[in-house]
């Protein structure tokens, strides 16, 4: 498994780790996919780009919060796809990804994406 601490993501509930977190989903899936983990803590992130043979698992106790800023978060280039106005993604995108999973630990504790 990776884990985004090992990356240097922080569970500060400040520190935005969009960048890193779709790093390492990244590795992850150019060696062939399996588990990328979020543990404990508060996790800000824009755009958060699952790929093929992922499963993005929150241990008990992670939560992975939406960035405040919209500039966090991937840009809408494309406006076919959306006639509503918006002009970014949202926290999770999938596209052209096959197998892929968002999990929690098992665990009974709170694990959440807000």
């Amino acid at each position: 498994p990776f884990i985004i601490t090992d990356f240097g993501a922080k569970g500060d509930g400040k520190t935005v780790n969009t960048a890193i977190i779709n790093q390492v989903i990244g590795k992850c899936h150019d060696q062939g996919g399996g588990t990328v983990i979020i543990p404990a803590g508060v996790f800000i992130s824009g755009t958060v780009i699952l790929q093929s043979n992922i499963t993005l698992q929150l241990n008990a106790g992670a939560v992975l919060k939406g960035s405040s800023d919209t500039s966090d978060y991937l840009e809408i280039k494309d406006n076919a796809l959306f006639n509503e106005g918006y002009s970014h993604y949202g926290l999770i995108l999938a596209r052209d990804a096959s197998y892929i999973a968002i999990t929690r630990d098992g665990s009974m504790a709170t694990a959440r994406i807000s």
